[in-house]
């Protein structure tokens, strides 16, 4: 028995989803961070103003793949703009910079995970180093 697939995902290997007025969609998206100036997911989300995701009008009588859909000149692109608020990142996180990893855990995810994680007994993108209390 295969995974269930929302009715909205209409090309899973494009992420093409059909959305009506009021529904939504979430992503995940991956930074990388490394070298000197990025280490953590904040960090790299500091330096990002918006997402801009490529969009097409529906057309209910497209019956061919979506990938035929995705304009093929940059400047016919219809486009989706998500404006990341600094001021809801900076809150976030702001008890990761203040006073560490583990305070940042404990209070976004609980004590119980927080000393799972920083014992090293799971690892999460944002928390691939040792706590330090």
């Amino acid at each position: 028995m295969g995974m269930q697939i929302c009715p909205a995902v209409r090309d899973p290997s494009l992420c093409a989803v059909l959305l009506k007025p009021g529904d939504y969609a979430m992503f995940t998206a991956n930074l990388r961070c490394g070298g000197p100036g990025v280490t953590r997911t904040f960090q790299a989300m500091e330096l990002i103003d918006q997402i801009v995701v490529p969009s097409v009008p529906y057309d209910p009588a497209f019956n061919e793949p979506y990938s035929q859909l995705l304009p093929k000149r940059k400047d016919s692109a219809c486009e989706v703009r998500a404006k990341l608020d600094q001021d809801v990142i900076a809150a976030w996180y702001d008890d990761y910079k203040t006073k560490g990893e583990k305070a940042h855990m404990t209070s976004h995810h609980g004590e119980v995970r927080a000393n799972m994680v920083c014992a090293g007994g799971d690892r999460t993108p944002d928390y691939t180093t040792r706590c330090l209390s």
